[in-house]
């Protein structure tokens, strides 16, 4: 089954002192999530989350959202955001919406 892989991470490494744009390991948190012609959901971000690295091994649209009232999980639309297959990103978060009481999640539907 096609997955994304989901890591997150609370700050970058540094080198000499100097951030280097590098997710500083251990990771907070590490999942997976089907890629499926319907938009599903992860769990919520760690509270402390303020990179993610997302790598999918399929073509898929993800989405990274607050949880709005309800709560209601974000929604993936195949028209934003579109990663070709095998590829790795990295994202930042606003470390106020992961803060919040219904915080963020990411969600992912398959593309082409």
């Amino acid at each position: 089954m096609p997955t994304l892989f989901v890591r997150e991470y609370a700050e970058v490494a540094l080198m000499n002192g100097v951030a280097t744009g590098i997710p500083k390991e251990p990771a907070l948190a590490a999942y997976s999530i089907a890629i499926t012609a319907g938009s599903l959901a992860g769990p919520a971000l760690n509270s402390r989350t303020r990179f993610l690295q997302l790598h999918c091994d399929a073509i898929c649209a993800p989405v990274i959202d607050a949880v709005t009232v309800g709560p209601t999980d974000p929604v993936a639309d195949v028209t934003k955001d579109r990663m070709p297959a095998n590829a790795t990103i990295l994202r930042g978060v606003d470390p106020v919406a992961v803060q919040q009481s219904l915080g963020m999640k990411v969600a992912v539907i398959t593309s082409t």
